[in-house]
C-alpha cells in the first residue's frame, strides 16, 4: 500500500510539473572551448573576442594554460568568434547560433 501511495504522489507531482514548463527557464548560455593550433597542441594566453553580431556588443576572454576558454551569460543571437595569439594569425568563426529550446 505505501509503494502504490509513493507512486500516486510521484505520478501527482510530474503531472504538476510537465517538462514543458521546466525547460527554457535559462536565460543565458556560454561558449566554451580549447584553443589549439594545425599540430593539436594548445594555445595559452589567447585573446578570445565573441561578438554579438546583432547587438555589436563584445566579450573578451583568454584561454589558461591548458588552452581552455568560458564564457557566460550571453543571450540568444549570432555570434562571432575571433581568437588571437602572439605568433598565430587570428582565426574567426562567423555565424555561431544560440537557439532557445
Amino acid at each position: 500500500m505505501k509503494k502504490t501511495c509513493l507512486l500516486v504522489g510521484l505520478l501527482l507531482f510530474a503531472l504538476a510539473y510537465p517538462a514543458g514548463k521546466m525547460l527554457g527557464q535559462a536565460v543565458f548560455g556560454s561558449i566554451i572551448g580549447t584553443v589549439t593550433d594545425t599540430t593539436g597542441a594548445v594555445v595559452p594566453r589567447a585573446k578570445v573576442i565573441i561578438t554579438d553580431v546583432d547587438k555589436n556588443v563584445s566579450f573578451s576572454t583568454a584561454t589558461n594554460e591548458s588552452g581552455n576558454y568560458e564564457q557566460t551569460h550571453l543571450i540568444v543571437g549570432l555570434y562571432r568568434v575571433r581568437v588571437e595569439a602572439r605568433g598565430f594569425q587570428a582565426y574567426v568563426q562567423e555565424r555561431v547560433r544560440f537557439k532557445s529550446w
